[in-house]
């Protein structure tokens, strides 16, 4: 999604697209600036489309925060939001991922055994250089 000037979506479908991704998203991470800033699995919401504005607000005991959304964009489970900090004139991104996970079904399972294969792998060495070293002689 590129940032732009001219908004695609006015307040209304913006506050029906959030409630309708985040209705379906109970165990869902909010992610800006790369960093997961709430798991919906513990953190509590709001949404609120007056005055031609859509405010998300978003709490927990840890962050507090409120982003206008400007746009929006749903892709393979994710919601993909521009939106504005309060008093700041420059939108940023702000992602909301129904899995923490967000790689797919296949590099998941191509993940996790390719990790165990490393390990293996990284197991074999180090102990193939054990067994070369000399014997341990106390003095």
């Amino acid at each position: 999604m590129a940032i732009r000037d001219n908004w695609s979506m006015n307040a209304e479908t913006l506050t029906h697209t959030l409630e309708e991704f985040l209705s379906d998203a109970s165990g869902a991470v909010v992610i800006e600036d790369g960093a997961v800033m709430f798991d919906l699995a513990q953190a509590k919401y709001s949404i609120s489309g007056e005055h031609n504005k859509c405010l998300l607000h978003l709490w927990s005991t840890v962050w507090n925060t409120v982003r206008r959304a400007l746009d929006a964009e749903v892709k393979s489970g994710t919601l993909r939001l521009a939106v504005q900090r309060l008093g700041q004139p420059q939108p940023t991104k702000l992602e909301i991922c129904r899995e923490r996970d967000r790689r797919s079904p296949t590099a998941k399972r191509g993940g996790a055994g390719s990790l165990r294969g490393q390990a293996e792998t990284g197991q074999r060495k180090t102990f193939s250089r054990v067994r070369d070293l000399p014997p341990h002689h106390p003095s």
